[in-house]
């Protein structure tokens, strides 16, 4: 070692040694956001929260409520997507989730829904994931749960077929979103 890289070969090891550490730690960090894809921010005016998601990906707004943020450029086996509800009915929280589990995921044509886990995570109040099958393409879905002071947010994502590199996107969207 001492031939090629002179009295110095222990510095070079340790600068190695620290790179190849911040590369590997980077890349294991689940809220890290791809530094490949262009980003932009949507503000909701009426609600009070905004979310980063990848520039090319479609934003539909027009209902301040349900928000969508979709990749239209997908690859045919991974349309992904991410609804944002918004709600601020009088009913307790625990109920806001019941609502979700029993209307929209098994009664909105899902057979055969799996709950993979249902409970608290991170900032989340509450987080379930499952899975169903829909004209026998494998659906893998997230629903995250926000309460504050006024409102109940959901954030749903959804992935048809495979789960890849969009899914890995919608997470990292999911992880920028911040209510006031």
């Amino acid at each position: 070692m001492e031939k090629i890289f002179g009295t110095h070969w222990k510095a070079f090891l340790i600068v190695g040694v620290i790179i190849v550490t911040g590369i590997v730690l980077i890349n294991l960090r689940p809220w890290h956001r791809s530094v490949t894809t262009e980003w932009t921010s949507y503000r909701n005016p009426v609600y009070g929260y905004s979310i980063e998601y990848p520039v090319n990906w479609v934003l539909n707004d027009g209902n301040p409520s349900n928000v969508e943020i979709y990749n239209e450029e997908h690859s045919g086996e991974e349309p992904i997507l991410i609804n944002i509800f918004v709600n601020d009915w009088p009913i307790p929280f625990a109920q806001k989730v019941d609502y979700f589990v029993d209307d929209f995921v098994h009664q909105s044509a899902h057979e055969n829904v799996e709950i993979l886990s249902s409970e608290p995570a991170d900032k989340w109040d509450w987080v379930i994931s499952y899975r169903f099958y829909s004209d026998t393409w494998p659906t893998q879905a997230r629903a995250y749960f926000l309460q504050t002071e006024n409102y109940t947010f959901t954030i749903h994502m959804l992935a048809i077929g495979q789960t890849g590199e969009g899914w890995n996107l919608c997470q990292q969207a999911v992880n920028t979103f911040e209510a006031d």
